[in-house]
């Protein structure tokens, strides 16, 4: 048993924060801006580094990097057995659900009605996609999969859509009612 950041405050802001799981490793953070690793077999601390953010989203787990997202904005990608910041991207709206890796990319959905693929190494941008968000909606957001060689996300409009990894396209969409 151990424990990241704390406090109730989270609670209010709904915030898509929970551990994951790679190489038999658990990371989990806080909002406070902690980041922790710790092995699943006894608990033993690998490290903890805290990212002087309001972190939101994640933090996932895969191809070696760790990736979490900020109410502010930020994405950050860290070395999953150091702690070492590789890169920090901004992407201007808040993160609400933790991303999803795949092999070279890391997909993200924002508030403001965008899902984002980021290079894994870099943080680049590699392409975005946006649908409308609705004046009035709940605050959360669907956490994206990734399926094969497409992207799937819902949106508050009621549409889920399939997106292309390899360059943003649209390969289907559909609308719930």
């Amino acid at each position: 048993s151990t424990s990241v950041g704390g406090g109730k405050k989270q609670m209010l802001l709904r915030l898509g924060l929970g551990p994951a799981l790679d190489h038999g490793n658990v990371f989990a953070a806080s909002h406070k801006g902690d980041l922790l690793a710790v092995t699943l077999d006894g608990g033993r601390h690998l490290w903890e580094k805290n990212l002087k953010l309001p972190l939101s989203a994640g933090p996932v787990a895969g191809g070696g990097v760790i990736v979490v997202g900020s109410s502010k904005g930020h994405v950050v990608g860290l070395d999953e057995t150091t702690g070492r910041e590789l890169w920090r991207t901004r992407v201007n709206s808040e993160l609400l659900s933790a991303p999803a890796i795949g092999d070279k990319i890391v997909v993200l959905r924002s508030v403001d009605g965008r899902l984002r693929g980021l290079d894994i190494q870099s943080g680049k941008e590699l392409w975005s996609v946006e649908q409308q968000v609705p004046r009035l909606s709940l605050r959360g957001t669907a956490t994206p999969i990734i399926a094969r060689d497409v992207a799937i996300c819902g949106f508050d409009n009621g549409k889920i859509m399939a997106v292309s990894l390899a360059n943003g396209d649209t390969v289907w969409d559909t609308t719930l009612s």
